[in-house]
């Protein structure tokens, strides 16, 4: 039994609302908690829509629709649409592009973009055992000060180049000049300049971060710097945005506190999202000849990827890498750093904390609710691995929307 507050409801539903209210029983035995969500940031500007027909892309910058899948869909492309398509983020397999609009409908179901923040008891006996890491946190705020054990300080990499760019990000900021491809930096928030690799192409399926990423891991590198947790070791995905954000991060810290990176493959994501095309990463030793703090006398524990790899099989290689760092930094404590993807907490922690995996759907909607460079804490607590909000203050900032100079045609001569 669950009851949510009402909300957007019409004046005329208040005196039913309240009549609906008067009638719950409060000595029913049942457990009643009072829960916190928070909303996704960028609903405001967006509209949830209902997939009712499925549809298979047929261009690089279409999505799949699947019905029961919701698409958080850009309003201004809905008002600016001339052919009916519209541009969108599918909350089921995490992918943005364009989507035919009349396979879907508007929902009113906001729910499906609010994350848990909370749950306190509030009647009768301690809650029924919920399957969330985020439980048994010791103060009002889920946070922990200082770990006295082993403890893991999952990191999501920081804002990503085709994430703000869009997918064609690459064939607009470079140009030919000769035989060789400038730069053409098009929008301020795109990076100065680029790490240099085998083809410039190989950014598509290997992003760097943004000029706002950038600032974004400084930031969250200060705050680690001033908080108690001493890092131990600082792990990263062979994923350039997440190398990039790593190295910002190191760069904050202490010479005499500061760690090398790891480049280690089992921090990569679910390889179910690339078995069409693989990316193409770095080696360690260039990205070393270029500058960035990498330890090079290091040698990942996974050495290849596998791309028929189930989601099942991701949690698996997650937590079977977290037991090995277990088992090598387990006497000398402290807090082991780990810059991975939206999805790394998750699957990092969870066998940890011993609970269920989750299905593909949760998985990718929990994943669309982890912000850029989000630090989550997971410790052990009372025998118990557990996730919890870090010592160090949140990092929040607005959208920037872009700007349509037509809305000034009247002031244009």
């Amino acid at each position: 039994m669950h009851m949510s507050l009402a909300y957007r409801f019409s004046d005329e539903h208040q005196t039913l609302i309240e009549s609906l209210a008067s009638k719950i029983d409060t000595n029913a035995k049942c457990n009643w908690e009072l829960r916190v969500y928070s909303r996704d940031i960028r609903t405001p500007s967006h509209e949830l829509r209902e997939v009712t027909h499925e549809y298979k892309s047929l261009q690089s910058d279409e999505i799949n629709l699947d019905v029961g899948d919701t698409i958080l869909t850009e309003l201004d492309s809905i008002h600016d649409s001339i052919d009916g398509w519209y541009t969108g983020f599918s909350l089921l397999n995490g992918k943005i592009g364009q989507f035919p609009g009349n396979y879907t409908f508007k929902s009113f179901s906001e729910h499906k973009t609010w994350t848990l923040v909370k749950a306190v008891p509030m009647i009768g006996k301690p809650p029924l055992e919920k399957i969330s890491l985020y439980e048994n946190v010791p103060d009002e705020q889920g946070s922990l000060d200082t770990p006295k054990e082993l403890s893991f300080l999952v990191i999501r990499h920081a804002e990503r180049v085709d994430a703000v760019m869009g997918k064609d990000w690459v064939n607009n900021c470079f140009e030919a000049s000769g035989k060789e491809k400038i730069l053409k930096r098009f929008n301020l928030n795109m990076p100065d300049q680029y790490v240099k690799r085998r083809s410039i192409y190989d950014f598509k399926s290997d992003p760097p971060i943004t000029e706002i990423g950038r600032l974004q891991s400084t930031l969250i590198g200060k705050g680690l710097a001033a908080s108690p947790l001493k890092i131990s070791a600082v792990y990263s995905s062979p994923s350039l945005r997440c190398v990039e954000t790593a190295d910002y991060i190191v760069k904050c810290m202490a010479p005499e506190v500061k760690s090398d990176i790891k480049i280690e493959n089992c921090l990569f994501e679910w390889n179910g999202w690339h078995r069409a095309s693989p990316p193409t990463f770095i080696p360690p030793s260039d990205l070393k000849e270029q500058g960035f703090n990498i330890d090079v006398t290091y040698t990942s524990e996974m050495l290849a990827f596998d791309l028929m790899e189930s989601l099942n099989d991701y949690y698996e290689r997650s937590y079977k890498f977290c037991q090995s760092l277990i088992e090598k930094y387990n006497r000398i404590g402290g807090c082991v750093v780990l810059v991975g993807h939206a999805g790394t907490a998750e699957a990092c922690i969870r066998k940890l904390a011993k609970k269920p995996t989750l299905s593909q759907r949760d998985f990718v909607a929990f994943i669309n609710k982890v912000p850029f460079c989000e630090p989550i804490l997971a410790s052990k607590v009372s025998g118990e691995w557990a996730a919890y909000h870090p010592p160090i203050p949140k990092l929040w900032h607005m959208d920037n929307k872009k700007f349509d100079i037509k809305l000034m045609t009247d002031l244009q001569s």
